[in-house]
Parts: C-alpha cells; structure tokens; sequence
C-alpha cells in the first residue's frame, strides 16, 4: 500500500492550479481518451459542458470541486487523498461522487483538515 507521501493529493479547498482546463490535463498527465471521459463525467455531475480551452474562473466552487475529482479519478495516480471533498459538495453531488470513489479502482483516502 502505498503511503500518503506517495500519493496524489487534491484538496477541495484549492482545487484547481490554473484557469484552463487544457493546463490541468496537462497537470493530471491525463491522455486523449481519458479527456473526452473527463468532460463527458463532468457534464453529468455539474449539468454543465466544457471545452478544452474553458475559462476555469467561469465554474462555481462546487463545479470546481467536481472537476477536481473527475481529473484525479481520471489521473494515473494509483493512490488519491481528497481532503474536505465531503464539506464541499451539497449531498447530491456527494452521493455520486461517492459512487465514482467507489467505482474506481484506486487507493483512496478521504480526508479533513481540522
């Protein structure tokens, strides 16, 4: 198992580093075929389509967060900590993005800062 140190980290307080999405595929060393699943899973958690080239200012902290999932799930990280993922999401949201954690087939933690 792989320890904390070693994993991808995303914390829904700070959940994107740039303002296009193109950079954080980029960031993600998510591939061509995992970009399309990207935007495909983000449309269906946020009811809101992007393009590569979007505005990430433009998304609301919520829509922000989802894409933070979706970028990681979507990673080629084996080993995730999602800090306050939990207190960022309304519980709709919530609900599915526990189904994505659940579905995938990464280490995952969830976490809080105290």
């Amino acid at each position: 198992m792989n320890s904390p140190k070693d994993a991808l980290i995303c914390d829904a307080n700070h959940p994107l580093i740039s303002q296009c999405l193109r950079e954080e595929i980029l960031l993600y060393h998510i591939d061509t075929q995992g970009e399309a699943i990207l935007r495909e899973s983000f449309e269906r958690l946020s009811g809101k389509s992007i393009s590569t080239d979007h505005d990430l200012s433009e998304l609301s902290g919520g829509q922000k967060v989802l894409l933070m999932l979706c970028l990681a799930l979507l990673s080629p990280a084996r080993s995730i900590v999602f800090k306050d993922l939990r207190h960022s999401l309304d519980a709709h949201r919530w609900e599915h993005a526990q189904r994505m954690i659940s579905d995938s087939d990464k280490d995952i933690t969830l976490g809080c800062d105290a």
